[in-house]
């Protein structure tokens, strides 16, 4: 994030930031996986454990924001590749839009939900395709749905069931991660 808001704010004669931001986006696109996978969650010694998870989906928004910037198409063509790659994992499955560093067991979290919906919609203000539009809404449904709709239900010998709390309204994670943001 730290990175798509420098390259919003990248001037011209800042040489030292479009040199920065020019190579991580480099190793951005060249980390991508085959998938379209921005390889989330790595093993201490530099091995994938796993490309499923929609935490990736911010490298979309930044390269984004690098070919608005810079005007490379390669930059958008990855960003194109790993978007389509979260709109079938996350978005069409309506699943797996934990972040990297949640359980794989995450159905959907706040972060990981609002990335894809940004990322989405960055993307489709470039390329003006309708899809990126239509599944950056179904997205922002499925996750609003989740949040007000829903009703986590508590072990009743825990402290929230004990006091049987209503989840709805909150950061909504699943009842195998009992973590609740309340608003």
């Amino acid at each position: 994030l730290k990175t798509n808001k420098l390259l919003s704010e990248i001037e011209a004669e800042d040489d030292g930031w479009n040199d920065f931001a020019r190579r991580f986006c480099d190793w951005l696109v060249g980390s991508q996986l085959p998938s379209g996978s921005f390889g989330e969650k790595w093993s201490p010694t530099g091995e994938l454990v796993a490309d499923y998870r929609c935490g990736g989906v911010y490298g979309v928004a930044t390269l984004v924001e690098a070919f608005k910037a810079f005007g490379e198409k390669r930059y958008l063509e990855s960003a194109e590749k790993g978007a389509r790659y979260y709109i079938e994992v996350c978005v069409d499955k309506e699943e797996n839009y934990g972040i990297c560093t949640d359980l794989s067991n995450v159905a959907i979290e706040m972060d990981g939900n609002d990335a894809v919906v940004f990322a989405l919609l960055e993307i489709y203000e470039v390329t003006k395709e309708s899809t990126y539009l239509e599944k950056a809404i179904k997205a922002a449904e499925f996750g609003l749905s989740f949040q007000y709709v829903y009703n986590m239900a508590f072990s009743p010998h825990s402290d929230a069931g004990k006091y049987a709390l209503d989840t709805r309204g909150g950061a909504l994670i699943t009842n195998e991660v009992p973590i609740i943001g309340y608003w």
